[in-house]
């Protein structure tokens, strides 16, 4: 019963390092409350599931904001069941040496959510937590898996120097923050680049924000039209989000030429979200519309979002949510397109994409700097849209990449290469931001990305070892003491 208290109590304190909350240094002191509860109890699996079921419960409790609860709770339980094997951590007679398997089983847990079921969904990885961690610029180096491994290690310790006071547990903290915080922030210094991002907002949020067809459409137009009328100086380009453009410009000849007029009249190129149909199927798409030229380089989303763009076991979702019906199946593409505009190799990443490591990193290695297209009218008034923000400061850290994100509804905010939040809109209001970004090198990469996907098992194995160590340091003191 106590140890079931803890959980639900390290669970609570987890999902308080992520939005709305979003106090990282929670993160590691919900990992040692947990360790003491599952080390305290026959039920560990049970407690681990518990832990993670009300984590999960209130970090995502957006996702039911317009669909219901139901479906909220099956994504909770869903992503519950990955946390079920940390119970394996008091398998182990040593107590001491078996809290270090809650590294490698974690990480691997997290790494298998991020790919199963349906291309999983790593929404809410420990690393994304940890934007405002005085450690977070490490995750150039070790990538986002490392920074989730980097914060368990602390929690451990945190564990350590409260259940079982050890010297070198004091020492260990104050020798991991003071190695973390002497790694410099990256001061990325490259050609400024200037960029307008619209913020149109949605004549309703919810499921049916584009109910009406241009609807959408015209207020970013009409947001575009009083943003640039009062600017002294014209951007480099101009950039609206995801599905700004809520019908297909190449099918609808009054959209495309007005997106035309916008680019010809301001001489300013223009890149926006688009459902594109034309040819026949439904894509998710970022395309830059150029000034006498019209329309130019078209990117469609290639990772797209379950249940949201495309609907697995669709017999099924149709019985527990009538929403399902209303889902049609989008095509995703594997080709990588940039925009180029000026100096600009422009890596657009399409909302959902945002939390798959490899498409955010082969999109940052192609490019100089994010460009990050959102719709967040369907999660209004909730704290989806600061975690995604969350997320995209640890992506712009990982990949050393100045990043713009830009929503319907917002939030939306210019971020630099270190992760700080410069420019930043309000919500449900239409709006406009302004502000420069540095374009880096285009063939520069982090030790992160030139890794790439072969960082995560570098991570577990060296989780592994850590754990070995701390076995053969037990067998060691075990003999001594014989």
């Amino acid at each position: 019963m106590v140890s079931a208290l803890l959980a639900i109590i390290s669970g609570a304190t987890l999902s308080c390092a992520f939005a709305p909350i979003d106090q990282w240094w929670l993160a590691p002191i919900a990992i040692a409350i947990f360790l003491y509860s599952v080390t305290k109890t026959r039920r560990s699996y049970l407690v681990a599931f518990i832990f993670g079921l009300t984590f999960n419960l209130l970090t995502l409790s957006w996702s039911g904001r317009y669909v219901g609860v139901i479906p909220w709770a099956i994504l909770s339980i869903l992503e519950s069941l990955f946390f079920i094997p940390l119970g394996f951590i008091s398998w182990k007679r040593e107590r001491f040496s078996r809290i270090f398997l809650l590294p490698p089983v974690y990480l691997l847990m997290e790494l298998m959510r991020t790919h199963y079921p349906f291309g999983g969904f790593g929404w809410n990885r420990i690393a994304f937590s940890q934007a405002d961690a005085p450690y977070a610029d490490v995750v150039r180096f070790i990538s986002t898996s490392g920074l989730t491994l980097l914060t368990l290690y602390f929690g451990i310790a945190v564990y350590l120097l409260f259940s079982k006071p050890h010297s070198w547990a004091l020492v260990s903290i104050i020798i991991l923050i003071t190695l973390c915080i002497s790694i410099p922030n990256s001061a990325l210094i490259g050609k400024p680049f200037d960029v307008l991002a619209i913020q149109g907002n949605v004549p309703r949020p919810g499921l049916n924000f584009n109910a009406r067809a241009t609807e959408v459409f015209n207020l970013h137009v009409q947001q575009t039209l009083r943003s640039v009328s009062h600017q002294t100086q014209l951007p480099d380009v101009i950039v609206w989000p995801e599905n700004a453009v809520d019908v297909d410009p190449y099918s609808n000849p009054s959209v495309g030429l007005t997106i035309t007029k916008i680019v010809d009249e301001f001489r300013t190129p223009l890149i926006f979200g688009a459902v594109l149909h034309h040819t026949g199927v439904l894509q998710n798409a970022s395309i830059l519309w150029n000034p006498d030229q019209g329309s130019g380089s078209i990117y469609i989303k290639r990772h797209l979002t379950p249940f949201g763009e495309y609907m697995p076991l669709r017999t099924l979702a149709e019985i527990v949510s009538p929403y399902a019906k209303d889902v049609a199946d989008f095509t995703p593409s594997n080709e990588i397109v940039t925009h180029r505009v000026n100096e600009a190799v422009i890596g657009p990443v399409i909302c959902f994409e945002l939390i798959d490591d490899g498409a955010v990193r082969t999109m940052s290695a192609a490019s100089n700097f994010l460009l990050v297209q959102t719709n967040s009218a369907t999660f209004a008034d909730t704290a989806e849209s600061e975690q995604q923000l969350d997320i995209t400061r640890i992506r712009a850290m990982e990949n050393d990449r100045y990043a713009v994100s830009i929503s319907t509804t917002g939030v939306s905010a210019f971020v630099t290469s270190s992760g700080h939040v410069y420019k930043k809109s309000s919500v449900d209001i239409a709006q406009s931001l302004q502000g420069t970004v540095q374009l880096a090198p285009v063939d520069s990469q982090t030790p992160s990305n030139r890794v790439g996907g072969y960082f995560p098992l570098i991570n577990l194995g060296t989780s592994l070892g850590l754990y070995g160590l701390s076995r053969r340091r037990k067998e060691i003191l075990t003999s001594a003491d014989k």
